[in-house]
């Protein structure tokens, strides 16, 4: 990958709209998946609750106005039939209101962007109904034009439905919120009309009511919302639920990420909000706090990636798992949206992310989970639409589905392994969970193993109480627990473009016997990189015959694949080399692994000979040196001389420009006055060799004709000065 900045985040932004431009979500998080909160994200955050002024979130996105319906504050000064800070507009279906905000309470203000927080209005009872807001139009004005001349085309935001999570008619808390970004373009003023359209209601199943449109808050930034770069991982290990990444996956985190020192992402697909009793809560914030923490002891260097999914019930078919990802309702209609999304969110993660290696859940869900039979197979599915290929899910269960990767944002990406927990096809005993491998206490000796830093994170789990590792050395260690079953050392690889593991000799450990197993870990055919390295994409540098005068230009890449971050400069070193040159902006980098750089380097030889000792330092001592080479082509002399005439003279109105140059050489032609004044330049170009004819037709370099009188034509070459004198009779 070049070092372009990847896009790579929750929303990302596209260059700024022009006004009058339909706006949509936009970047790596495809629209299909901007749909409520539990799916939305902003730099990997979930905005799962009132974002208000002055809080971390606010500050990241230069927020310069925050509103919530009814709280203190509101700058809301027109807002028909809900009140003057209510965004709840009492109107009829397909109707609109107009409600215009004061930002600053005085001057004008840049706007880039705007969130909008939608809340499902549930209103209660069996009436229930989900009305929200679809379509705004937004118009700017400044402090000058006052809050009331909203004038020209308005930017126009569609937003995506949101529907009540908890399915409970009786809940009458708003349901589940949904905050969608969009870019607005470089817009300023102190007044925002905002006119809500379309009021989307009727959904789940439920009649009556439906006269409102809901908007719960709105919030305009100073600047473009903010983007991540994220970092090369050699490992992507997707679980389902805050937990599972260290009951199922034992010592994988912390072998890969501390023992080898590897970088390591952890993708969390669901919220992991179920109660005790099945029911959904809305306490998020608990459990991605406690997979934050767990990530740190880990070793992780960057926090986890929260997809933000919904969660199923343990004890349901796959069935449900698929159709409560695809809209957060468990209705049946939606099985094949979800495995769609599912698939795509993680191709898009894969390709964000570039993996060496990936690593999910069991085909059977380990006890049968439904969330994790389902993330295996969108894994699967990833791991091909990340390459570009089309995907089959075909569960067993449900009618399958052949999944397009179109559209799935990024540059391609194929990891070079997919290992799904206790698949039973090219299996591999993970054989290092219990070697004494990572300096806990930093004194410089390892003291503890993989597995037990592995408990050690997942005892920051506290809402979930105290689990452990699945492991077949302990595997009474969590009293009799379902997942006591599914050691996490067990792997099988699914899908690999390097070849199999190595099966070793017969083995026992803690009295089972593995037969035809490979042992070891992930990194067979996929070696560890080491600290500082890169490469180059050519040895050399072969500019081939180039004129006097002329410029050729070649590129080569320089790629860091080393671990550690890669600079330099790059620079031309030998003998007379001056006709090489790096070219401005292409010279520095910067480089995270796996990243890539293009130089640039320009020829322009203005002699007929070089040097033949000129090589390129790229400005790291674990990059070789790249030859240069690049010869002045054999350009045969005119055996004429340098020759300028004008014919015919005095001329009327056209006059014939003829002259003879040497050798290859840039010549300008041009008319001048006799007080000096240029009138106009006829050529400023380079000329073969030999004979040449030219016409002036007697205009300046406006196009108007210049009046009669004495013209003086020059030519001026490399090889000399040559001027006559023309004179035009009217």
């Amino acid at each position: 990958m070049k070092s372009i900045v990847v896009v790579a985040a929750a929303l990302i932004l596209a260059a700024p709209y022009a006004c009058g431009s339909v706006i949509k979500p936009a970047g790596v998080v495809s629209e299909e998946y901007v749909f409520n909160s539990a799916v939305n994200t902003i730099n990997n955050v979930g905005l799962l609750a009132p974002v208000h002024h002055g809080s971390a979130t606010a500050t990241a996105l230069g927020a310069v106005h925050v509103h919530h319906g009814g709280y203190a504050g509101s700058f809301a000064t027109t807002a028909p039939g809900g009140g003057a800070s209510d965004f709840f507009a009492s109107i009829g279906a397909d109707t609109s209101v107009d409600l215009v905000y004061d930002l600053t309470g005085g001057g004008d203000t840049p706007v880039d962007s705007v969130l909008c927080w939608q809340y499902e209005n549930s209103g209660g009872g069996g009436a229930s109904v989900g009305n929200h807001a679809r379509t705004l139009e937004i118009r700017f004005n400044t402090e000058a034009d006052g809050p009331t001349l909203f004038a020209g085309p308005p930017i126009t935001v569609t937003l995506l439905p949101v529907v009540d999570g908890d399915a409970d008619d009786a809940n009458d808390l708003g349901g589940v919120n949904a905050a969608q970004a969009f870019p607005l373009g470089e817009q300023a003023g102190r007044y925002v009309q905002v006119s809500l359209t379309d009021n989307y209601f009727g959904l789940q199943g439920m009649t009556g009511g439906g006269d409102r449109v809901g908007l719960g808050e709105i919030r305009f930034a100073s600047a473009a919302l903010p983007e991540i770069e994220p970092r090369k991982a050699w490992l992507m290990a997707v679980h389902a639920h805050p937990d599972d990444e260290g009951i199922f996956f034992g010592g994988v985190l912390p072998y890969y990420a501390r023992t080898l020192g590897l970088p390591v992402v952890l993708v969390d697909m669901t919220t992991g909000w179920l109660n005790g009793d099945g029911t959904q809560t809305s306490d998020s914030y608990t459990r991605q706090a406690e997979l934050t923490e767990a990530a740190v002891r880990y070793g992780l260097d960057d926090g986890p990636v929260f997809v933000l999914f919904q969660q199923t019930s343990w004890n349901i078919g796959i069935e449900n798992a698929w159709d409560r990802w695809a809209d957060h309702v468990t209705d049946g209609d939606d099985v094949a949206d979800g495995q769609r999304r599912a698939s795509r969110r993680l191709a898009e993660l894969i390709r964000i992310y570039r993996p060496e290696v990936i690593a999910t859940h069991d085909f059977d869900g380990e006890y049968g989970h439904p969330d994790h039979k389902a993330l295996a197979y969108a894994t699967a599915a990833a791991w091909n639409l990340a390459a570009g290929r089309d995907a089959v899910i075909d569960d067993g269960v449900t009618p399958p589905i052949v999944i397009t990767p179109d559209g799935v944002a990024g540059e391609l990406w194929e990891a070079r392994k997919l290992y799904v927990h206790s698949y039973g096809q090219g299996r591999l005993f993970h054989d290092h969970w219990e070697t004494v491998s990572i300096d806990d206490d930093g004194d410089g000796t390892a003291d503890r193993t993989p597995r037990q830093a592995a408990d050690h994170a997942l005892d920051a789990h506290v809402s979930q109480g105290s689990p452990s590792v699945a492991t077949v050395y302990d595997p009474v260690a969590n009293g009799g627990n379902s997942w006591d079953d599914h050691p996490s050392e067990l792997w099988g690889l699914y899908a690999t473009t390097v070849g199999p593991d190595s099966p070793v000799a017969d083995f026992v450990v803690a009295g089972r016997s593995y037969l035809g197993w490979a042992r070891g870990d992930f990194t067979e055919h996929v070696p560890v990189p080491s600290a500082t390295d890169c490469s180059v994409s050519v040895a050399a540098l072969d500019f081939g015959a180039v004129g006097v005068g002329e410029s050729v230009t070649r590129t080569f890449n320089i790629t860091n694949t080393g671990l550690d971050v890669l600079s330099g400069t790059v620079t031309i070193a030998g003998d007379d080399c001056g006709d090489f040159s790096i070219l401005v902006g292409t010279e520095t980098y910067e480089l995270a692994w796996g990243d890539a750089h293009t130089v640039a380097v320009v020829f322009s030889p203005d002699q007929t000979s070089t040097g033949s000792d000129c090589f390129i330092d790229v400005g790291s001592g674990s990059c070789d040196p790249i030859l240069l080479s690049g010869i002045v082509s054999a350009v045969p002399d005119y055996p004429g001389r340098l020759r300028l005439d004008v014919r015919p003279n005095p001329f009327n109105p056209r006059i014939e420009i003829a002259f003879a140059l040497t050798r290859e050489q840039r010549a300008k032609i041009a008319v001048y006055d006799l007080s000096g004044r240029r009138r106009d330049v006829i050529a400023d170009r380079r000329f073969a060799p030999g004979e040449h004819a030219l016409v002036w037709d007697g205009r300046d370099a406006a196009g108007a004709p210049v009046p009669s009188g004495s013209y003086l034509i020059r030519l001026e070459s490399a090889s000399g000065v040559l001027v006559r004198k023309a004179m035009l009779v009217r």
